[in-house]
């Protein structure tokens, strides 16, 4: 018999623990444990608060680019930027055309100033 995992949004599995302590991603797959997050979330959001602070116009690419390593998933650069803006760090401004071929527009944000 399968293990019961919680589920996500649409029925699909989470990719999230249930505990506030676990700062663990898992893969979106096989939901199993890629990475401690704690490190690379802090080299995240210091580049998005520069990023912010500069008061240019900058999308994830740029984030992706100012961070010195990769998160264990590529998932939480959507998680840096949305907790970024439910803390009212920044704001969308737009879209562009993206420089990737996977993608024909990408959104754009701006700090907020303080």
């Amino acid at each position: 018999m399968s293990e019961r995992r919680p589920a996500g949004q649409n029925g699909a599995p989470s990719t999230t623990s249930n505990t506030p302590d676990d700062h663990t991603a898992l893969d979106t797959v096989g939901n199993t444990p890629v990475g401690d997050t704690r490190d690379w979330w802090a080299e995240a959001r210091a580049s998005l608060e520069k990023l912010a602070a500069s008061g240019q116009a900058f999308s994830v690419y740029e984030l992706s680019d100012s961070c010195p390593s990769e998160p264990p998933v590529p998932c939480l650069w959507g998680a840096v930027v949305g907790s970024a803006l439910l803390a009212g760090r920044i704001v969308p401004v737009g879209s562009r055309a993206s420089q990737r071929r996977t993608r024909r527009f990408v959104r754009t944000w701006r700090g907020v100033s303080a």
